[in-house]
């Protein structure tokens, strides 16, 4: 049996031979699924009446949720009210604490990345 060979140009959408380098590979389009297993899946927020599996893994997202809700709710207040706040800066002896504390930060880092330009 001999395989035939053409000697022209291929027809458009076939191939002869490897690609040339530097040539993207393509793949031709899937074709649309047919049947049951072609249906959209069900939405895992809003399982069947008789999906009893689809029920539990809700049940049990909606109670992780609800938990980490309340457990991430006085955290986040809490940090906000600390950490996060704007510090009262009406008194004198305040605003000249926090105008030395950010001082002393601003040298510490002058400082280092002097010393980090030095040892590069």
């Amino acid at each position: 049996m001999t395989v035939p060979t053409t000697t022209g140009p291929a027809p458009p959408g076939i191939q002869l031979g490897p690609p040339p380098p530097g040539t993207p590979a393509t793949t031709p389009p899937a074709a649309p699924a047919t049947g049951p297993a072609a249906q959209a899946p069900s939405e895992p927020d809003n399982p069947g009446f008789f999906d009893v599996g689809g029920r539990v893994q809700k049940a049990i997202n909606d109670w992780f949720a609800d938990l980490v809700t309340s457990a991430l709710d006085p955290a986040l207040d809490l940090l906000g009210r600390t950490v996060l706040a704007t510090p009262d800066v009406s008194e004198a002896g305040r605003v000249r604490e926090l105008w030395g504390v950010s001082a002393g930060m601003a040298n510490a880092f002058f400082v280092v990345f002097m010393l980090v330009g030095g040892a590069i």
